[in-house]
């Protein structure tokens, strides 16, 4: 199937498909680590903090039903998501990225994906000992994320804050308590060239890495920030609905008073575990 064609195929079943899971502009990012992995169409494929399935429909969308994917993710609901837009074409199971190599026999995997979510991983080590474990001798790791160090300017991280204390503020104004929580999430990883030196210390070697800048519009916005993977990382006291809803309408009354558009960088990473 031509490339190209991934961009103009909505989902097979909108069932579970969370709003940013919908959205052109960042369908075409995580079509760029499909892409690059350039995986065979029989791989073996752990789809790693699945969310709602979006990766795991656009990798089979490009390799067909013969790919073997298992859609791991700590959150019930959304493996409930990811069940529901997939049906029995995927394996679905419960795990963390620290943990998840338990689930596999070692050595038995021809790659494993961690799409949009690196940021969220408390113990990046374990995880790459994790992957470098169930990865077969020459199996691919492949990453994307825009939380790292330079992903922004400082006018939208400016926005960013902006926006998360608009949150707050309607989140007073509505009688919802929020706990203190601190919103510059681009800290939680390092750099680029940090990022490629610590797969490289884990035994896993760099062979591509893209970086992409995307102008983010406000239906952009509204729908990456109200994902549960967004809201659960700036309000993780909160309801995620509640907390999506908050900073959905913090965005749009915060973007409405800017004259120049959002920006921001999206890295893509494939390393390959040596022999």
């Amino acid at each position: 199937m031509p490339d190209d064609t991934l961009l103009d195929t909505p989902p097979a079943d909108p069932g579970g498909v969370y709003p940013v899971s919908r959205n052109d502009v960042y369908r075409s990012v995580n079509h760029d680590l499909v892409t690059a992995l350039d995986l065979g169409d029989d791989a073996a494929v752990v789809d790693l903090g699945c969310g709602d399935g979006m990766l795991s429909r656009l990798l089979l969308d490009r390799h067909g039903e013969g790919l073997r994917i298992w859609a791991v993710d700590p959150d019930e609901a959304m493996l409930a998501g990811a069940r529901a837009a997939l049906g029995d074409r995927v394996g679905v199971c419960a795990g963390s990225a620290e943990t998840f190599a338990g689930l596999f026999p070692p050595a038995s995997c021809d790659a494993v994906v961690l799409a949009n979510s690196l940021h969220l991983v408390a113990d990046r080590p374990a995880l790459y000992a994790g992957v470098r474990r169930v990865l077969r001798p020459g199996g691919l790791f492949g990453l994307n994320t825009s939380f790292y160090e330079n992903a922004h300017t400082v006018a939208n991280g400016t926005l960013a804050l902006s926006a998360y204390l608009e949150a707050r503020t309607l989140a007073k104004r509505r009688g919802i308590e929020i706990p203190p929580a601190d919103p510059r999430l681009a800290k939680t990883l390092p750099s680029a060239a940090a990022l490629a030196g610590e797969l490289r210390a884990a035994s896993l070697d760099v062979i591509c890495e893209q970086e992409r800048s995307l102008v983010m519009d406000v239906e952009l916005l509204q729908s990456f920030v109200s994902s549960p993977y967004f809201a659960a990382t700036v309000f993780p006291a909160l309801d995620l609905a509640v907390g999506g809803a908050l900073l959905a309408e913090a965005v749009e009354h915060v973007a409405a008073k800017r004259s120049k558009p959002v920006e921001r960088a999206w890295l893509t990473v494939v390393a390959r575990r040596g022999r």
